[in-house]
């Protein structure tokens, strides 16, 4: 587990425990607030008609947490904001459990509800976290090895774009896919395919 970062006003946690949506809440609440909007990313039980039965999750820690604080102070460029915290869990997370909560309080309710849409799209876009997504009862499929960077390998981190990243033959009782974001990609691109544990 990554140890929180924490700014006057901001805090940034990447973390395998389970997250709780009031402990960030908390972390927000300020006199001066007269909203606290937040975001909940969950594991879904499905895919492309796939079953899912868990999301898996690995990040360049240092890099994430340094990433997730410009994005913080480039909200706060746009929008008026009190407080800011983001979080996002490491490890397995299990179907209907939350992977990512960004909490935001502002004195009034359009700044926070626009900070929070644009720190997940920034998030998604650009955080260097990986996402494994593993399917139940896939046996005999094969997926395209596209480790070196092919059309199939540019999914975004937590889902976007969907690329397949996973290769090899799929003849055990689960299949799984990672994913990993575009811009990251493109900016580092002897990264591509695994992530940084695998």
């Amino acid at each position: 587990m990554a140890k929180p970062e924490v700014d006057a006003e901001d805090f940034v946690e990447l973390t395998d425990e389970r997250l709780s949506v009031d402990r960030y809440v908390d972390l927000v609440r300020d006199p001066g607030a007269g909203a606290i909007s937040t975001f909940l990313g969950t594991t879904r039980d499905s895919f492309e008609n796939k079953v899912v039965t868990r999301l898996e999750y690995e990040a360049y820690n240092e890099m994430a947490i340094s990433v997730l604080k410009q994005i913080i102070q480039s909200a706060r460029a746009k929008w008026q904001l009190k407080k800011v915290a983001v979080a996002h869990r490491l490890g397995v997370v299990p179907v209907s459990e939350a992977s990512v909560i960004i909490a935001v309080s502002s004195a009034h309710r359009i700044e926070s509800l626009a900070a929070v849409t644009f720190l997940i799209d920034e998030l998604k876009a650009k955080v260097p976290i990986w996402k494994k997504e593993v399917y139940a009862g896939r046996k005999g499929e094969q997926a395209d090895n596209q480790r070196d960077g092919g059309a199939g390998c540019d999914g975004g981190a937590l889902g976007v774009g969907g690329g397949d990243c996973s290769g090899g033959d799929k003849s055990g009782e689960e299949e799984a896919v990672w994913k990993q974001n575009v811009e990251f990609v493109v900016a580092h691109p002897g990264s591509k395919g695994a992530p940084p544990h695998s």
